[in-house]
């Protein structure tokens, strides 16, 4: 079994090239994280090296990224705070952690490509947070940034040059970054417009998407006004999604080099996770389940991006599976398999060669349900789940 594969099946890796793991080697080191914050380093042979206590807690969390010349980032959170530390580990006998960044913000999110870290970050609003703006049509710019400078203020603890002693100029010019959805499915501007009417089903939330560059440390981002749940990231693209009642809301960023909002859409149904996404040749493939008059579908929707700064779906496969709903989904190249389940599992093939025309391609009926899909190779797919029979 190849390394690769089982470091996949560790990270739940959704796309070859994104880094997003626990558990990492080099070839000659073992890293892994344990008790929330505790980094343990070991040779291939089992030889213990450093166990390093990175001061959270065992309610923390954290993320492990391999860098070049022997180094190794792990992005920790403790309550509303992100931490990025740097290990350097060419000499076994000095090896300790160094604070690099140091955000406000949950970390929803982490991705790495190449030598630059993608962190997505969560803040709720004090008093803000209870407050549905859905009223509040027609603030300005300064408007925009009052109204949300409860949640901005907290600007100023970020680990940013720039932003010492920010003042309300510079708070003002950081919520033009941050992007606010608005009162219609294709009326998502920026927040020097004059348009507003946030979703209040999740109250006031701000979510940044942060890039770092691991060799200079300098910090570059953008973000929506929405409270974010799943998010899925290739090489050029990040998509930020929300459940909403019985519609996805997603918003597409560019990630070359720097971060920019692309566009924003409102569809029908529901995700299950980042697995049900995957973007090829610039093209957004989704897999929802919907519920109507008492009842479910499933389906693979096709997205691409509209000159009007919109994302507008372009194909659509027919119902799969009335009545049931989706457990687990594997895209690779132009074909998706998905799984749905209500008393055996439906294994569907999807052609998505032409996006305008999504084909089913075939199904196969197997007792139980998949919860995971893992690609080996081109033509093989390893599926775990339940067999209905209550073992995996």
């Amino acid at each position: 079994m190849e390394e690769s594969f089982v470091i996949g099946l560790m990270s739940g890796t959704s796309v070859d090239g994104i880094d997003a793991a626990v558990l990492k080697t080099d070839g000659n080191h073992i890293f892994w994280i344990s008790g929330g914050s505790k980094l343990t380093i070991m040779t291939k042979n089992h030889r213990l090296i450093k166990r390093l206590n990175l001061g959270g807690s065992a309610y923390s969390s954290a993320n492990l990224m391999l860098g070049e010349n022997k180094k190794v980032f792990v992005v920790l959170n403790e309550d509303d705070r992100t931490k990025v530390f740097q290990i350097d580990y060419q000499n076994e006998n000095a090896i300790s952690p160094k604070v690099i960044a140091d955000f406000v913000g949950y970390r929803r999110a982490v991705r790495k490509i190449g030598n630059k870290l993608y962190l997505v970050l969560s803040e709720h609003g004090g008093d803000s947070h209870a407050v549905s703006p859905r009223n509040h049509s027609g603030l300005d710019t300064d408007n925009i940034a009052s109204y949300f400078r409860k949640d901005l203020e907290k600007l100023k603890d970020r680990n940013l040059g720039e932003l010492t002693g920010a003042s309300d100029q510079m708070i003002k010019r950081i919520c033009n970054k941050m992007y606010v959805p608005g009162k219609s499915s294709n009326s998502y501007t920026t927040s020097n417009s004059a348009s507003i009417g946030l979703y209040s089903f999740h109250g006031v939330s701000l979510t940044r998407v942060v890039g770092l560059d691991l060799t200079t440390q300098k910090v570059f981002e953008s973000g929506v006004a929405e409270y974010v749940e799943h998010v899925y990231m290739n090489k050029t693209s990040l998509y930020l999604t929300t459940n909403s009642y019985d519609t996805t809301l997603l918003h597409k960023f560019s990630v070359d080099g720097q971060i920019s909002y692309k566009g924003s859409a409102e569809i029908s149904g529901q995700i299950l996770n980042q697995f049900s996404m995957d973007e090829h040749k610039g093209v957004l493939r989704v897999a929802i389940t919907k519920w109507t008059h008492g009842n479910t579908f499933n389906q693979v929707l096709t997205i691409g991006q509209a000159e009007d700064k919109t994302l507008k779906v372009i194909g659509e496969t027919r119902d799969l599976a009335k009545g049931e709903r989706i457990y687990s989904v594997r895209f690779n190249g132009v074909k998706g398999y998905v799984v749905t389940f209500r008393q055996v599992d439906p294994l569907f093939t999807i052609d998505l060669k032409d996006p305008a025309n999504p084909e089913v391609l075939g199904e196969l009926k197997i007792r139980g349900f998949s919860t995971y899909m893992q690609m080996i190779g081109r033509d093989k797919i390893l599926a775990i789940g339940d067999s209905g029979l209550g073992n995996v």
